[in-house]
């Protein structure tokens, strides 16, 4: 077995790989995450993987009569704050505030 490159890990934390050759079964055109050792292979592609987008953070005021209004940023009336997956817009938490 082949001995990993010293850095292997430190470089898997920072790039991505695909393989772009659709005509391998393991081709799907997806930049995935290198997992251990990097490969190298000719047809495959490689970047450095994106910063992540910071989450997005929306406050409302909602009234007992099902009526919420959307603010600008925290206000003193603002009872709710939801936080979006800028990646996904899947919610990610819905916090009730006092």
């Amino acid at each position: 077995m082949k001995t990993p490159h010293k850095h292997a890990a430190l470089i898997a934390e920072w790039i991505q790989d695909t393989s772009r050759d659709l005509e391998c079964s393991w081709g799907n055109d997806k930049w995935e995450t290198v997992n251990g050792c990097p490969s190298w292979l000719e047809d495959w592609e490689f970047r450095f993987k994106p910063e992540p987008k910071p989450d997005v953070v929306l406050y409302y005021f909602a009234n007992i009569d099902g009526h919420i209004w959307p603010s600008a940023g925290f206000l003193v009336q603002d009872n709710l704050k939801l936080t979006f997956d800028s990646q996904t817009g899947k919610l990610k938490s819905a916090e009730v505030l006092k």
